[in-house]
């Protein structure tokens, strides 16, 4: 009877690991849904057509106890460096997705970011 009881708390408890991983892809996977779906991300998609440092974008930094957004850059890469075009902040769960300019380390709206001349 014990060996059948650790045997059902191991795997309830792999199955809800596996869940809980399996969460928070999904919730990468919107922020980056989120930001596919500005339009100057989707025309830069569209017209990558740069094959020696095509369009990549990466996660910087995931949410966590002391920081609430997803961080991920938009930039091209080749085999040997990542050059980072725009910098995105991705707020779950609502997935607000802001641009955050590097130089004076503000938050911007798409539409904020559009009227700034990008």
């Amino acid at each position: 009877m014990n060996k059948l009881l650790l045997l059902f708390t191991i795997t309830f408890f792999i199955s809800f690991h596996s869940s809980a991983q399996l969460s928070k892809e999904q919730l990468e996977d919107s922020a980056y849904a989120a930001l596919e779906a500005i339009p100057e991300i989707q025309h830069m998609i569209k017209t990558d057509t740069d094959s020696r440092w095509p369009l990549s974008m990466r996660t910087v930094r995931f949410p966590s106890s002391d920081f609430n957004y997803y961080w991920i850059e938009v930039g091209h890469t080749n085999a040997q460096r990542f050059v980072s075009q725009f910098h995105f902040y991705i707020k779950p769960p609502a997935m607000d997705v802001y641009y955050l300019d590097p130089q004076s380390d503000s938050l911007y709206t798409p539409a904020q970011w559009r009227a700034k001349g990008k």
